[in-house]
């Protein structure tokens, strides 16, 4: 059976209007690697501290009857984190269970662990505490790993400019 992986997508606000903004010259980007691994780096640290502050106080309480039997059998370990494999899958590049792929125009990044997107999602009988959530502030530092890297190795030209497109205003009578 093929390995399944849980994918997040991450939208930006204002994205149209950036990508109309920043039209860059798609033909110009040859080597995004660098970048690539700078993210896939951020990724792993910013999981981290998503994992070990439990959301960062976020995820909802175990129930007192699991946290019991988690405890006596586990130990005393943060939501999430039992055997240790999901958290090893989201912030050790090395793992085995750890997804990085590195494409020309884009990279995947996430887990193959199976039960993670349970988590993700939450069940009828589990609460939702997403393993996996980048803020704001690393969408911010991702665009900023991009667009240093198309500068720096001479990789951002603009395209041709087209405008923006806007919806008619109705003039007010």
């Amino acid at each position: 059976m093929a390995k399944q992986m849980l994918s997040i997508n991450l939208g930006v606000e204002g994205e149209k209007r950036l990508r109309a903004v920043l039209q860059v010259s798609i033909d110009a980007i040859d080597d995004m690697d660098p970048a690539w691994q700078r993210i896939r780096d951020d990724f792993a640290e910013e999981e981290k501290d998503w994992l070990d502050s439990e959301g960062r106080g976020s995820f909802r309480r175990l129930s007192p009857a699991y946290a019991a039997r988690k405890a006596a059998k586990y130990g005393n370990k943060p939501i999430l984190q039992r055997s240790g494999r999901l958290r090893a899958s989201l912030t050790d590049p090395n793992d085995r269970d750890f997804v990085y792929r590195a494409e020309r125009l884009r990279v995947v990044l996430g887990t193959k662990v199976r039960y993670a997107r349970y988590h993700q999602k939450g069940t009828r009988t589990m609460p939702r505490r997403p393993p996996v959530r980048m803020g704001r502030d690393a969408g911010k530092r991702w665009s900023r790993i991009i667009h240093e890297h198309l500068f720096e190795t001479g990789q951002f030209q603009r395209a041709p400019r087209v405008p923006l497109l806007r919806g008619r205003r109705r003039r007010r009578a």
